[in-house]
This record gives structure tokens, C-alpha cells and sequence, in this order.
């Protein structure tokens, strides 16, 4: 379930001015998911295939790569999918998790996580 609304940049593959974009945290998605319109523009292609399952149980292939993000001051290479262009546009938990952050759903925030914790 969608929570709010943060930005992100994205690195281009073969480097270039970062693209920023508005992503809804997602805390029950896994990946960062983009559309493929918007990843193959910037350069990067698939590397894997990977099986997602929706909410309504439904299931489908979609292709993975790996993307050079910033959010809050830090970089990290995080799996997304490549996403129908109509698909949302999410960061997920394990997005999160790269980056050392959790979600304040009532402030409606990211919060450093200390990975000591876990």
C-alpha cells in the first residue's frame, strides 16, 4: 500500500545530469519499480527475470535491472523493475533497506534505520 510521495534521482547508465522523479514509498513492494520507457531511456537494460505477485493475487514476469539512485543525501545501486509504462512508479522495502531507511507512516517520512537493530 502506497504511503506518500518522495523524490528520487536516477543516474543515467553512462553518466549524464541525474533525472529526478516523485516515487510512492511502498512498503509492501519489494523493488524500486519504474517504467521501462523511463529505465531504457536513461541506458540501462535488463539483467535478470524475476516472477511478481500483485495484491489481487495476480502474477507476471517482469525484467530487473540494477540503477544508480540518490535519495536523502546518499547513492546506491538498487534493483527495479522494469515496469509497464503505466505502472506506478514505487520505491519498495528492499529499496529502502539499501539505503539504511525505514517509513514514519505518520509523519509520513523516511527514517535512518540503525541495521544494528535488526
Amino acid at each position: 500500500m502506497g504511503l506518500f510521495q518522495v523524490d528520487i534521482g536516477l543516474l543515467p547508465a553512462n553518466g549524464g545530469s541525474v533525472q529526478p522523479q516523485s516515487v510512492l514509498v511502498d512498503t509492501g513492494a519489494s523493488y524500486l519499480t519504474l517504467p521501462r520507457t523511463l529505465l531504457t531511456s536513461l541506458g540501462y537494460q535488463p539483467i535478470d527475470r524475476q516472477r511478481v505477485v500483485f495484491a489481487t493475487g495476480e502474477t507476471a514476469v517482469w525484467d530487473v535491472t540494477e540503477v544508480r539512485v540518490r535519495l536523502q543525501g546518499g547513492e546506491r545501486t538498487v534493483l527495479s523493475f522494469l515496469a509497464p509504462d503505466q505502472s506506478p512508479k514505487l520505491l519498495g522495502a528492499q529499496a529502502l533497506e539499501t539505503f539504511g531507511l525505514g517509513v514514519d507512516p505518520l509523519g509520513k517520512r523516511l527514517v535512518p534505520v540503525d541495521a544494528s537493530l535488526a
